[in-house]
């Protein structure tokens, strides 16, 4: 049993919304709007009677279907879309029922209908994607001046601001926008072939069924059937491990920055919040934690929509199964992992005032670079990076600052006053662009959010 059915862990691994749209119930519903689309589309093409197509239309709806009977019969006969096809036609007229289903194929059913689960699933991404980006692109205008140790190799390296650090990971969201909205028209595509995916039914009036069909689904047309090419749910599973590799990178690094050591930032927690269960000092980056291991989850499935791709000749359910089976869970991961990252971003509390005391935790040391540099210019690189190196391996073992230890030393002294030094060492003064390039993301995000035609696209488009 995976854990998005237990409802102790279901807020890990997906949402309300999700789990509604990728529940059973909800899948069957969509593949009955396919088979009315059909029907429809036969119809308007004259090719079943028009009556016909408008009762299969009018009664292929998930509310006249007996489900449990539904579940019973795919037992009996080890086919969920024959379970189906004889439930509509136990509810259509005599006349009506021989054309349901006429002309298709289960994985037409099946694919059409996962792509309008898609579509809706689309929407509530984009919808808490663009939040995420909005409530980022407040925290880092916020934090524009919040100045802080920058860190690489887990070491304190140059001063930078948090508004800046978020700033990057805003522009990072801004990006899987872009992706997310480049890629339905791809991924919101329906299928209908039949069983080899010629279309052999309808003669040369197919693709003109199929468009019709598709319209009325309001789904991408394909060029041609896709039974057999996989590539685009491949991407689905891509593009939502991208998102989710973004996602666990902020949660990884918000938790490193609320280590005990460092306590930067906190996770939101309210009166009710439990972090262990036997230290009540505890206050552990959970959701944090509960969101990066989501994440990695989503990594595992890429290698599925891979496999899924290597299908042996026109159709192979060992390849489209493996495939098919993983979208659903994919999608509610990613939902879930962003939902839960937008509801820490936006309680997230960031403590400058300890920000400020890791930044001097060295002595100034932090800013040897900058030192070094000046100094370059009059004694050159190499002579001038020993010196700086000396000084600040003499810091780590000494009671004096990084400036008084460098003033001690002659051929630094013949250069810079003290006063000169301790200015050099103000990381205040030593941010670069850092400011200017948040105010640029900001804007941008912002121009982006407002920007509705942009951010949605047309995903329907004609071929």
């Amino acid at each position: 049993m995976h854990p998005s059915t237990y409802q102790l862990f279901e807020e890990n691994f997906s949402t309300d919304e999700l789990r509604h749209i990728f529940s059973e119930r909800t899948m069957v519903a969509r593949w009955l709007d396919v088979e009315a689309a059909l029907a429809w589309a036969l119809g308007e093409l004259e090719l079943i009677p028009k009556l016909a197509a408008e009762e299969i239309a009018a009664k292929a709806n998930i509310d006249n279907i007996d489900f449990d009977a539904m579940v019973e019969d795919k037992k009996r006969t080890t086919h969920e879309l024959v379970a189906l096809v004889r439930q509509l036609e136990r509810i259509c007229s005599p006349a009506s029922a021989r054309y349901i289903h006429w002309g298709a194929t289960t994985q037409d059913i099946l694919d059409s209908g996962m792509a309008l689960q898609l579509r809706d699933a689309y929407q509530i991404l984009r919808r808490d994607l663009e939040a995420l980006v909005s409530v980022l692109a407040d925290l880092a205008e916020r934090h524009r001046d919040s100045v802080m140790i920058g860190r690489t190799h887990t070491q304190h390296a140059l001063p930078t601001t948090f508004g800046f650090k978020v700033a990057v990971w805003v522009a990072e969201m801004m990006r899987h926008l872009e992706r997310l909205r480049e890629a339905q028209p791809r991924i919101l595509t329906g299928q209908f072939g039949g069983a080899v995916g010629t279309l052999p039914t309808f003669g040369e009036q197919g693709p003109d069924v199929l468009k019709v069909m598709m319209q009325r689904l309001n789904l991408q047309v394909p060029l041609i059937c896709w039974h057999s090419a996989r590539d685009c749910w491949a991407e689905h599973l891509t593009l939502l491990s991208l998102l989710g590799a973004s996602i666990a990178k902020i949660a990884n690094e918000l938790a490193s920055l609320s280590a005990t050591e460092i306590g930067e930032v906190l996770e939101p927690v309210d009166a009710n919040t439990v972090a262990s269960s036997c230290m009540p000092n505890k206050r552990n980056p959970l959701g944090l934690e509960s969101v990066s291991a989501t994440c990695a989850m989503l990594e595992d499935l890429v290698i599925s929509g891979l496999g899924a791709m290597k299908t042996i000749h026109e159709r192979d359910q060992t390849t489209w199964l493996r495939g098919w089976a993983r979208i659903s869970e994919a999608t509610s991961l990613a939902g879930a992992a962003l939902n839960n990252m937008l509801g820490l971003s936006q309680g997230l509390e960031v403590n400058t005032k300890r920000m400020e005391e890791n930044l001097h935790l060295l002595g100034g040391v932090i800013m040897a670079e900058r030192i070094a540099l000046k100094l370059q210019t009059r004694i050159g690189y190499q002579q001038a990076q020993y010196l700086v190196r000396k000084a600040a391996e003499s810091t780590r073992d000494s009671a004096k600052s990084f400036c008084e230890i460098l003033f001690a030393e002659p051929e630094i002294a013949k250069y810079f006053t003290l006063a000169e030094l301790e200015a050099l060492i103000d990381p205040q003064t030593y941010l670069g662009a850092a400011q200017k390039q948040v105010d640029n993301v900001v804007l941008a995000a912002r121009t982006l959010l407002g920007n509705k035609e942009a951010l949605n696209g047309d995903y329907r488009r004609e071929t």
